[in-house]
């Protein structure tokens, strides 16, 4: 066998999150941090094809943006906690503030998040959300921000 240094390997994923944002390249990017994560995720452009998918037992996370087209982060939150009443929901938006935070949590947002963001705070609240030793969550530096 050669010098090569074999690529690091990832537990097998055991946590399926649905990402909700009707804008494209944030919802890439979060897929992508929790694909990088360890975290299986499926992206989704609209509250119709959230209501669609989340059913399944498998679907163990939503990350979910408030402002879209149709119904609203707000409205799915609510929809979600009556569907899976313990189904983790990071809701993540630019047009927040106090008043929004108390609204998602209150209808039963497990956490939320301002865009823009910090992956590491990001991840931290993955984390959180799925325990930190949760199979399938990967466990690194990466979570604290390095």
């Amino acid at each position: 066998m050669s010098g090569e240094s074999r690529p690091e390997r990832r537990p097998a994923r055991r946590h399926l999150a649905l990402v909700v944002d009707d804008d494209p390249a944030m919802r890439t990017l979060v897929k992508d941090l929790l694909v990088w994560e360890g975290v299986g995720a499926r992206e989704l452009q609209s509250g119709e094809d959230l209501m669609e998918a989340v059913e399944p037992e498998e679907v163990t996370l939503v990350v979910l943006d408030k402002e879209m087209p149709g119904a609203s982060g707000l409205d799915l939150v609510a929809d979600v906690r009556r569907r899976r009443p313990g189904l983790p929901v990071i809701f993540i938006t630019a047009f927040g503030g106090p008043g929004v935070r108390t609204q998602a949590m209150r209808l039963g947002a497990t956490a939320y998040l301002d865009k823009p963001f910090r992956v590491g705070d990001f991840l931290q609240t993955v984390h959180g959300v799925l325990g930190r030793s949760a199979p399938g969550c990967w466990t690194s530096e990466r979570a604290d921000g390095r």
